[in-house]
């Protein structure tokens, strides 16, 4: 008995130094074709999600204020969204507008073919000085390259049509943007007039606030009987979220 215990822990102590040295060898670290596979579809995946546009949804609410002289500054109130959906570059905007003896709202689908343009028609209802709902239409274009973006908006309604120009009403705003926080350019209305554009945004988090400023003294259709308003200013504010 006592050579059988004798020769157990011969082979015992025998066998340790193996095991420890079998506990520190590096395991390679082999993949197999099944976990390249799944590497590989998970890479596939995280690829096409970070290509593909993700829905979107954007909007502001806008205080201006039309100051020329003399006159009484008229206040106006708007506001309005945009809805980008994931799929073909379709969405959705809408926009609404009060101010001193009228107000107007519409909606209808956008579409954007790339990155750099986007196109978007609209329809819905105005108010005036009668208090009778009537047919508004809308059609607006946005460009963007680089520093440059051109932002056009025309409005109409059923009048148009019949040759009463008094229902067109247009906003283009071309801008060069060379700092987050600041834009210039050139902005024309219609019923107000056109001029140099200046735009500063504050970076508060979550609703970076835009204000900006239109000199706009020239009136090209002499609306209110000459062409030049040396005291002609549009102001704005807005809460964008």
């Amino acid at each position: 008995m006592r050579m059988y215990a004798a020769l157990v822990l011969i082979f015992v102590f025998m066998g340790l130094p193996s095991l420890a040295r079998a506990e520190e060898a590096p395991v390679p670290a082999v993949m197999s074709g099944r976990d390249w596979m799944d590497l590989n579809k998970i890479q596939v995946e995280a690829d096409l999600v970070a290509r593909t546009p993700q829905p979107t949804f954007t909007g502001f609410v806008e205080a201006q204020l039309l100051v020329d002289g003399q006159a009484r500054p008229v206040p106006i109130m708007d506001m309005g969204f945009q809805r980008n959906f994931s799929k073909y570059g379709l969405g959705l905007s809408g926009f609404l507008l009060v101010q001193d003896g009228w107000a107007q709202a519409y909606i209808g689908p956008t579409y954007k073919p790339a990155d750099w343009v986007q196109i978007g028609l609209s329809v819905g209802a105005e108010m005036g000085l009668d208090y009778k709902l009537k047919a508004r239409y809308a059609g607006s274009v946005w460009f963007g390259y680089d520093l440059f973006s051109f932002l056009g908006c025309v409005e109409f309604n059923n009048e148009s049509f019949k040759g009463d120009t008094l229902g067109v009403w247009y906003d283009l705003l071309l801008k060069l943007t060379p700092k987050e926080w600041m834009s210039l350019g050139w902005r024309a209305r219609r019923f107000v007039g056109l001029g140099l554009y200046l735009e500063f945004i504050a970076p508060i988090p979550q609703a970076p606030l835009t204000i900006w400023a239109a000199y706009m003294p020239f009136d090209p259709e002499k609306g209110s009987g000459k062409y030049w308003h040396a005291s002609r200013l549009l102001l704005g504010s807005a809460f964008n979220f």
